[in-house]
This record gives C-alpha cells, structure tokens and sequence, in this order.
C-alpha cells in the first residue's frame, strides 16, 4: 500500500502543505507549470503502460485532478489515514 511505503506523518504533511500553497497561489495552475506537471506524470503513466501495469486510457490530465482533489479533500488535520487509502484507491485503479 502506497501509505505503508510512506509512513512519515511529519513528511507527508509538509508534502501536503507545498501541494496546498502551489495550488492557493495560482503556481499549479500557471501553464508552465501545469505542462511540467503533468509532462511529469506522463513519464510514470508511460513507463507503467510499458510494464503493462496501467490502463491504457488513463490520462496524466485524470492523475492530476485525481491528485487535486485528495489533497484538498483530505487536507485538514486528523486526515492522513483517509489521504493513504485515497491514494492507494488511485494506485490500484
């Protein structure tokens, strides 16, 4: 499980934290930022279709808001064991 890989409470919230002020202040939405993104997510979905570990019409644009919507959310305090099993339903998927 992809919460079991990453056990620290104290990194995940920082993680967590930079996710949030990138989204709050427009970064994540500013084009350069956004095609670096999800060229970013491209790589892994690309290298997992390879090892036919994936669907094949998964897209980098439907990890991203999948990814958008668990950290906004489950961002609040008292919410890291709901954002594990969230990612792990997207892993798995």
């Amino acid at each position: 499980m992809l919460c079991e890989q990453y056990p620290e409470e104290q990194r995940y919230q920082a993680d967590l934290d930079d996710y949030k002020t990138a989204i709050g202040s427009g970064e994540i939405v500013n084009a350069q930022a956004r095609s670096e993104l999800l060229e970013a997510i491209t790589v892994i979905l690309d290298a997992d279709r390879a090892a036919d570990d994936l669907r094949a019409d998964v897209t980098a644009e439907d990890v991203s808001a999948s990814l958008l919507g668990i950290y906004t959310v489950v961002g609040r305090a008292g919410r890291h064991a709901q954002a594990g099993r969230l990612l792990d339903l997207l892993m798995e998927a």
